[in-house]
Protein backbone atom coordinates (compact mmCIF):
# COMPACT_ATOMS: atom_id res chain seq x y z
CA UNK A 1 0.00 0.00 0.00
CA UNK A 2 1.32 3.38 -0.92
CA UNK A 3 -0.12 6.90 -0.35
CA UNK A 4 0.56 9.48 -3.69
CA UNK A 5 0.95 13.24 -2.94
CA UNK A 6 -0.10 15.60 -5.43
CA UNK A 7 1.74 18.35 -5.97
CA UNK A 8 0.77 21.13 -8.37
CA UNK A 9 3.36 22.56 -10.51
CA UNK A 10 3.24 25.95 -11.97
CA UNK A 11 2.86 24.65 -15.58
CA UNK A 12 0.22 22.08 -16.79
CA UNK A 13 2.16 19.02 -15.35
CA UNK A 14 2.17 17.51 -12.03
CA UNK A 15 4.44 16.15 -9.90
CA UNK A 16 4.02 13.04 -7.75
CA UNK A 17 5.79 11.75 -4.10
CA UNK A 18 4.83 8.02 -3.65
CA UNK A 19 5.28 7.30 0.50
CA UNK A 20 5.51 4.09 1.89
CA UNK A 21 3.08 3.56 5.26
CA UNK A 22 6.29 2.16 6.97
CA UNK A 23 8.31 5.15 6.49
CA UNK A 24 6.97 8.06 8.98
CA UNK A 25 8.05 10.95 8.02
CA UNK A 26 4.55 11.08 5.61
CA UNK A 27 2.80 10.92 8.85
CA UNK A 28 4.40 14.34 9.10
CA UNK A 29 3.91 15.75 5.62
CA UNK A 30 0.20 15.48 5.87
CA UNK A 31 0.39 17.20 9.10
CA UNK A 32 2.10 20.09 7.37
CA UNK A 33 -0.17 19.96 4.29
CA UNK A 34 -3.24 20.48 6.54
CA UNK A 35 -1.79 23.23 8.66
CA UNK A 36 -0.82 25.32 5.64
CA UNK A 37 -4.01 24.51 3.99
CA UNK A 38 -6.31 25.75 7.23
CA UNK A 39 -3.52 29.23 7.64
CA UNK A 40 -2.31 29.72 4.45
CA UNK A 41 -5.48 31.99 3.47
CA UNK A 42 -5.84 33.66 6.63
CA UNK A 43 -4.79 37.09 8.42
CA UNK A 44 -2.16 36.50 10.93
CA UNK A 45 -2.54 39.19 13.68
CA UNK A 46 -0.03 40.03 16.79
CA UNK A 47 -0.56 40.44 20.02
CA UNK A 48 -0.88 44.16 19.79
CA UNK A 49 -2.71 43.88 17.10
CA UNK A 50 -5.42 41.61 18.81
CA UNK A 51 -5.11 43.57 21.82
CA UNK A 52 -6.12 46.48 19.78
CA UNK A 53 -9.16 45.04 18.13
CA UNK A 54 -10.16 43.50 20.87
CA UNK A 55 -9.95 46.78 22.94
CA UNK A 56 -8.15 45.11 26.21
CA UNK A 57 -5.20 47.17 27.86
CA UNK A 58 -2.60 45.64 26.17
CA UNK A 59 -0.83 42.85 25.16
CA UNK A 60 -0.18 41.59 28.71
CA UNK A 61 -3.92 40.50 29.10
CA UNK A 62 -3.88 37.94 26.08
CA UNK A 63 -0.36 36.68 27.85
CA UNK A 64 -2.90 36.32 31.34
CA UNK A 65 -4.82 34.61 29.13
CA UNK A 66 -2.99 31.74 27.64
CA UNK A 67 -0.50 31.06 30.58
CA UNK A 68 -3.69 30.54 33.22
CA UNK A 69 -6.25 29.19 29.96
CA UNK A 70 -8.43 31.90 31.41
CA UNK A 71 -10.11 32.01 28.10
CA UNK A 72 -9.82 29.50 25.21
CA UNK A 73 -8.45 32.23 22.44
CA UNK A 74 -6.24 30.06 19.75
CA UNK A 75 -2.99 30.89 18.96
CA UNK A 76 -0.17 29.79 16.43
CA UNK A 77 3.62 30.27 18.47
CA UNK A 78 5.95 30.34 15.89
CA UNK A 79 9.22 30.25 17.78
CA UNK A 80 8.57 33.20 20.54
CA UNK A 81 6.51 34.99 18.05
CA UNK A 82 2.43 34.48 19.00
CA UNK A 83 -0.06 35.13 15.92
CA UNK A 84 -3.53 34.58 15.85
CA UNK A 85 -5.73 33.98 13.16
CA UNK A 86 -8.35 36.77 12.16
CA UNK A 87 -11.08 34.24 12.02
CA UNK A 88 -10.69 32.85 15.40
CA UNK A 89 -10.16 36.55 17.14
CA UNK A 90 -13.80 36.87 15.75
CA UNK A 91 -14.97 33.54 16.50
CA UNK A 92 -13.80 34.40 19.93
CA UNK A 93 -16.49 37.55 19.91
CA UNK A 94 -18.88 35.90 18.89
CA UNK A 95 -18.63 33.12 21.32
CA UNK A 96 -18.43 35.44 24.31
CA UNK A 97 -21.27 37.71 22.57
CA UNK A 98 -23.80 38.38 25.59
CA UNK A 99 -27.86 39.16 24.83
CA UNK A 100 -29.83 40.13 27.58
Amino acid sequence: MAIKITFNQPSTEKSFLTLRPWSRPWIGLLRQARFVEETSLSVLLTDDQVAEYLQLRGAHTLAHWRTTKKYSLPYIRIGRAIRYRKEDVEAFLLAHRQED
